[in-house]
């Protein structure tokens, strides 16, 4: 799942800026977004599924113990994905202020 979000960003942000002058961009955005989470929805409801029969073949059984995390840190990714693509929108106005969440609020300290 990390290396298809990572590939999808990496494909995605060329084409929203790419799209970012077209009339229905947003709409465009809207419906890769879907594409999107069905796309890794899929991916972790496969993952799930054959966890006990396939990819812990590929670990030793002294790190079987671990596998209750696996569904945590799959989530953790799927939402990691939707950070991506909701993320874009600062890039597209030139608001890159917001890339960190609170600077803006640091930047306010004395």
């Amino acid at each position: 799942m990390t290396i298809f979000i990572q590939a999808y960003r990496y494909a995605a942000e060329p084409f929203f800026f790419a799209q970012s002058k077209e009339k229905n961009a947003k709409v465009l955005y809207a419906r890769i977004m879907d594409y999107f989470i069905i796309i890794v929805s899929l991916i972790f409801l496969i993952t799930m599924l054959f966890l006990d029969d396939f990819i812990l073949y590929f670990i030793g059984k002294e790190y079987w113990s671990g596998r209750s995390v696996i569904p945590v840190l799959l989530l953790a990714n799927l939402f990691l994905g939707v950070y991506y693509n909701l993320s874009i929108w600062y890039k597209l106005t030139g608001k890159t202020i917001w890339e960190h969440g609170s600077l803006p609020l640091v930047r306010l300290l004395p």
